[in-house]
């Protein structure tokens, strides 16, 4: 059972402003709870905007003291299973904020933002940008329908280039699914729930204590110890990326939602139904479903290595497949291929000259919040020192006056 989240007016990350206890962060509402901890629509006090924030509560660990609103460890009457469960409950502490901390290198507009890490009530927090968006991508809502290729390659690319500025920091998400990719008000994808996110040699600990949390179906053998090994790498992520795409172009077969099939029942068929995806995407290119097929193999050796080499196998060959009459004899087809080529060309062009410029946007943004968050913090210091200088004075005052009076006498 969750834990307990925080009321809605809880102020946080409190700190000094003019000798003053100010807050940085306003809860708005609890916008979900889990068994790694809860997540708030919040307000930035400083900035004056939405944001989202994320707190740690393990609740196989912990508990809220409702009084004081401090997360606590349990406690029983063994005090070496108390100590134990201590010693635990800092590990996965330390992670969560690790993980926080690594996210804040990741610049990229199709990543979600966090702005701020920190420690308070007992816990850790952050802060991310808040996505004014539609609801998660998810293949079982029952409004869902199929996107032509035409539709979904666009996310499909975009999830690739967000998947390989998470992996630049030696990151894995380790739960790529349609409920965890966000589309904007401008049908843009963000991936998001960095919850499972670890850092490679992280997940090889994690995994050994079979305490990593994953979805069946888009989680990767190598997730599960079905191949009795703890490889997990880039490929595992694009395991769960192929899975995702192939939920927004079909229903998958012999599953009663039409999610993926899990990697448990995979190895159970006679023949695995990923054998031959080209059967039930007749209307996705012949290439692109190769990629797909490949990037969702059990061996996980056998699978693309990471982004750059996923991107190579698409570059393969033309990714819009031409229909013609054959009335139209060679030279047509021929024109009609080149101008399909230098088609696709200029869209890869404006997508990457498109993808450059919100990128420097939103480093510009990212620069400009650090500038005000330096100004912030530096008026809190300035505030404090005087706070200490004054404390100071008023001491020597008194140790003056009290060596005064001992002259006198």
């Amino acid at each position: 059972m969750p834990v307990s989240p925080l009321k809605k007016g809880t102020k946080l990350h409190p700190h000094l402003n003019d000798g003053e206890e100010e807050f940085r962060f306003e809860i708005i509402k609890s916008a979900g709870s889990g068994n790694f901890g809860n997540t708030y629509k919040s307000k930035d006090l400083v900035f004056g905007d939405i944001c989202v924030i994320k707190e740690f509560a393990f609740s196989e660990l912990c508990n809220r003291d409702m009084m004081s609103g401090l997360i606590v460890p349990y406690k029983s009457e063994d005090a070496r299973v108390d100590q134990i469960r201590l010693n635990l409950f800092g590990i996965w502490l330390d992670r969560f904020e690790l993980e926080a901390r690594n996210l804040l290198k990741v610049y990229h507009t199709n990543v979600i933002s966090v702005r701020l890490v920190w420690r308070e009530r007992g816990t850790a927090f952050y802060a991310m940008n808040y996505i004014d968006g539609k609801e998660p991508l998810s293949p079982t809502d029952k409004d869902w329908q199929a996107k032509t290729w035409l539709e979904a390659e666009a996310i499909a690319f975009e999830l690739l280039d967000a998947l390989e500025a998470v992996h630049d920091v030696d990151l894995i998400h380790g739960d790529i699914k349609p409920e965890n990719v966000l589309l904007t008000s401008k049908g843009k994808p963000v991936l998001i729930d960095f919850g499972t996110a670890r850092n490679l040699a992280d997940f090889q600990a994690t995994l050994s204590a079979n305490t990593h949390a994953y979805t069946p179906g888009y989680a990767p053998p190598e997730l599960h110890g079905v191949e009795q090994t703890r490889d997990v790498g880039p490929w595992s992520d694009l395991y769960s990326w192929a899975m995702t795409v192939i939920s927004l172009l079909t229903k998958h077969p012999k599953t009663n939602l039409g999610g993926p099939v899990s990697v448990i029942s995979r190895y159970r068929f006679k023949q695995d139904p990923y054998s031959n995806l080209a059967s039930w995407l007749p209307n996705v290119p012949s290439n692109v479903v190769k990629v797909l097929q490949k990037c969702v193999l059990l061996d996980h050796e056998k699978r693309p290595q990471n982004v750059a080499e996923t991107r190579n196998l698409f570059a393969s060959k033309p990714m819009i497949l031409v229909q013609t009459d054959p009335s139209l004899g060679n030279k047509a087809l021929q024109k009609a291929l080149r101008e399909n080529v230098e088609f696709k060309k200029t869209i890869v062009q404006l997508r990457e000259e498109l993808q450059h410029n919100e990128q420097i946007s939103q480093l510009e943004l990212i620069e400009t919040r650090k500038l005000k968050i330096a100004k912030h913090n530096l008026q809190q210091t300035k505030t404090e020192l005087q706070t200490r200088l004054e404390t100071s004075q008023e001491t020597l005052k008194k140790e003056q006056r009290k060596a005064n009076r001992a002259i006198e006498v």
